[in-house]
């Protein structure tokens, strides 16, 4: 999997030179609604998935067609590609949600080092004012997020719970952050808000 999105980030780059900021927008906002409520109903229902009935070799294939759609997807939206790679991994794989989430770091963090690779302009040349406000606290916000959820996993926090609240936080995140535009003020500037 991780091959194949690295491939697709390393071919994206055609299609986000072809979408506008609109198109991106409306793209993730759909894919995170779906995800959301994709894992939500899933939690509901008896049914675990076992994953796809093939062989190795065909799950192998799988795996990097897969692969390939999260890294284009990510890499041309700007997203890391968890809200992809951990349902696929649930439903196509019947990995459990725990195990998905840690397999989604692993996949994301050489799809994003390509596709910063490949379009530098993107990362090179962000605002310092957008370092200052959002990504560092962010990054560390997010190391606290992982001590809390280390301490948490260790408890035994039931994984239909964790579904369900990454369901939540994907249909929060498409309704908040990537609504459509009154203002013609970009969704960044109105993350804060």
């Amino acid at each position: 999997m991780v091959i194949g999105a690295m491939l697709g980030a390393w071919g994206s780059t055609a299609w986000l030179a072809g979408a506008s900021d609109a198109g991106r927008h409306r793209a993730i906002r759909g894919l995170l609604l779906a995800l959301g409520i994709v894992l939500i109903v899933e939690t509901g229902l008896v049914w675990k998935s076992p994953g796809l009935p093939l062989p190795v070799p065909g799950r192998v294939v799988v795996a990097a067609v897969i692969g390939f759609v999260v890294g284009a997807v990510s890499s041309a939206l700007g997203v890391a590609g968890g809200e992809l790679i951990i349902p696929a991994l649930v439903l196509a794989f019947g990995i459990d949600v725990r195990t998905a989430g840690t397999l989604s770091v692993l996949i994301a963090l050489p799809t994003i080092v390509v596709g910063l690779a490949r379009r530098p302009a993107l990362w090179v040349g962000a605002a310092r004012a957008d370092l200052a406000a959002c990504v560092v606290p962010m990054a560390a916000g997010s190391l606290v997020g992982a001590a809390v959820g280390g301490a948490l996993a260790a408890v035994v926090v039931p994984g239909t719970a964790l579904k369900v609240v990454l369901g939540v936080v994907l249909i929060a995140s498409a309704l908040r952050v990537f609504r459509p535009h009154r203002t013609g003020a970009p969704p960044h500037s109105r993350i804060a808000a």
